[in-house]
């Protein structure tokens, strides 16, 4: 979607995600687990996490909003198949969860998940990759499963890889000696609320950890700590620490259950998506917000910019949710004249966020307004559509009537946020409707200027379906079709084929596509298959001059490969003007030599 339709969430809106993590979690269809198990593989664990976070936001100095998580308790695993775990929460001793100082947990919340079972399915090479819960777990449990396990990743592995974390997307160095694995989490290469592969981003990292596994390749023990910091445009956007301890302490304690019914697995690396409304969370997240309190802070403030503006947007939020009638309210200052741009964008912030049916239904009938829609900052409001976690129907049938028929908001807009819309129908109902209907209209679309709109619209939906059909879309003669192929691959760029196709267009004619192109491998991190054809563009002089800078970046951390400083080394032998590309890719070589 457009990355402008966004500003106005700053700092909340990235620690909405940091909270969403433990009240909100992905459904599915049940199924059955369990498998035949190599023996009575089973241990029980010491676990300890302690990570922070604080945001920065774009529109204030600083760093605006902090989230801290305290976990220490007691786990055990059972092996029941070759590929499957089933993990029992023993004890929670303690489990603290604050958003902006705020708790977002009940007193008896880690109580009532003591006992309970998830079965994690694991990749060949050991790591946990999807987890799967009985269909009344709570979302608490959920997501203490996730940040466990995406803590402790563990792969008998030496290479390099991009890897799902708390935070975003880590590429990642895998080092295994025996029973011993080291991973290094090298550079980010994803983070929420910044562009894929932070372009214009400087970032601190120190996140190493270390594992031992034992002889029924359970772990024996595991540590990590890491500490990033994300500066971008001279201001600190992301600063977080985490430490993560796992220690086996009883190797005979009595099993957790082998079948357990549970719903299908879910990836860890899947974000969270539905909400624990129960009137303890709300409360709680509420705090002494009250309705007239919330009203009166709006008009106070028409501008939209509150003393402690990421705090407000938390608690306002869950005031909606449990108060549907405020929706109705909000949307009647939305649409009054003479509100300053800011303070629209925040009133549209807060029902995006609150995201119920009726907040989904003030934020239709504000954008329907006819003095709202004549407003220059209206295409930015409408596409607060496509933050909504959850679109309803009323919702996806509205946006595919605007996709149709666009209004004020343009059809670049419209498109878009169908896009992002049918995602979240795919990924949460299943529904594949509005993404089939967009794929059959990018397909039969003849003017360029339609195609490349509709492929970046299916960018925003992501359904892997659509990639066969697309590929010829590469080939477009026209090159902001081109470039939009690149877009609309980005969720989907993990195929041999896909990734060939872009290497190819790193070399493309046109500099918007090669920019798409590499902006796409960054999103994965390059892997060594790309080097030796990303060394023939660099070669040949296909990639221009102005792209050496970025793929210098992403060949970093794959130094010292042989393919990685081939690739440098070719960059070299380039005939170049910006002497500062010459000399990056000496420092490269030599850091790499030492």
């Amino acid at each position: 979607m457009n990355r402008g339709a966004l500003a106005g969430l700053g700092a909340a809106a990235l620690l909405l995600a940091f909270a969403v993590g433990w009240a909100l979690w992905p459904t599915a269809a049940p199924e059955r687990g369990g498998g035949d198990a190599p023996g009575p593989t089973h241990a029980t664990y010491a676990v300890f996490h302690h990570g922070r976070v604080d945001y920065g936001d774009p529109a204030t100095p600083g760093l605006a909003l902090g989230g801290e998580t305290t976990l220490d308790g007691r786990i055990t695993l059972r092996r029941v198949a070759r590929d499957r775990l089933v993990l029992r929460v023993d004890a929670l001793d303690a489990l603290e969860v604050t958003v902006a100082g705020r708790s977002v947990l009940g007193p008896d919340d880690a109580a009532q998940i003591v006992g309970q079972q998830a079965v994690l399915r694991l990749a060949a090479d050991g790591g946990a990759e999807a987890a799967a819960f009985a269909p009344d777990a709570s979302p608490l449990l959920r997501n203490l499963v996730r940040l466990v396990m995406l803590e402790t990743l563990t792969r008998r592995r030496d290479d390099v890889r991009v890897e799902a974390t708390q935070l975003g997307r880590a590429r990642t160095r895998w080092a295994t000696t025996g029973d011993d694995v080291a991973r290094t989490r090298e550079a980010y290469v994803e983070v929420p609320g910044l562009a894929p592969g932070l372009p214009g981003a400087t970032q601190a990292l120190q996140a190493s950890a270390t594992a031992t596994l034992g002889d029924d390749g359970l772990w024996a023990t595991f540590e990590g700590r890491e500490s990033l910091t994300v500066t971008q445009g001279g201001q600190a956007r992301v600063a977080a620490e985490s430490e993560t301890r796992l220690t086996r302490i009883d190797a005979a304690a009595e099993p957790p259950s082998a079948t357990p019914t549970v719903d299908a697995p879910v990836a860890l690396a899947d974000p969270a998506t539905r909400a624990d409304d129960s009137a303890q969370h709300l409360a709680q997240r509420i705090g002494d917000l009250t309705a007239e309190a919330l009203l009166e802070r709006l008009d106070a403030f028409p501008g939209g910019r509150l003393p402690d503006h990421a705090r407000f947007l938390w608690q306002a939020t869950g005031l909606l949710r449990a108060e549907p009638s405020l929706c109705g309210l909000l949307a009647a200052r939305l649409v009054e004249p003479g509100r300053p741009p800011g303070g629209r964008a925040l009133l549209a912030d807060l029902l995006a966020g609150a995201g119920t049916s009726a907040a989904q239904a003030a934020l239709r009938t504000a954008l329907a307004d006819p003095g709202l829609a004549a407003a220059p900052d209206y295409p930015a409001l409408y596409q607060r559509v496509a933050l909504l976690n959850d679109p309803d129907e009323a919702t996806a049938a509205w946006a595919l009537t605007h996709h149709r028929a666009p209004g004020p908001e343009g059809a670049e807009a419209a498109a878009l946020t169908l896009g992002a819309v049918a995602g979240k129908a795919l990924r949460q109902r299943g529904d594949d409707a509005l993404a089939r209907g967009l794929l059959a209209d990018a397909l039969a679309a003849d003017a360029p200027a339609d195609r490349a709109r509709l492929l970046t619209a299916l960018g925003n939906a992501g359904d892997p379906r659509s990639l066969a059909p697309l590929r010829p879309f590469a080939a477009d003669p026209d090159a902001s079709v081109r470039r939009a192929w690149t877009a609309a691959v980005r969720r989907l760029a993990d195929d041999p084929d896909t990734r060939a196709r872009l290497v190819d267009l790193t070399g493309d004619g046109a500099g918007a596509v090669q920019q798409g192109a590499l902006d796409t491998l960054a999103r994965g991190g390059l892997r060594a298959a790309d080097l030796p054809g990303l060394t023939t563009q660099v070669r040949a002089g296909a990639l221009s001059e102005a792209g050496l800078p970025r793929l210098l970046d992403l060949a970093a951390p794959l130094l010292p490969d042989p393919g990685a400083e081939a690739l440098v080394r070719a960059v070299l032998d380039r005939d170049l003007q910006d002497v500062g590309i010459r000399a990056r890719a000496r420092d490269l070589l030599a850091r790499a030599a030492r």
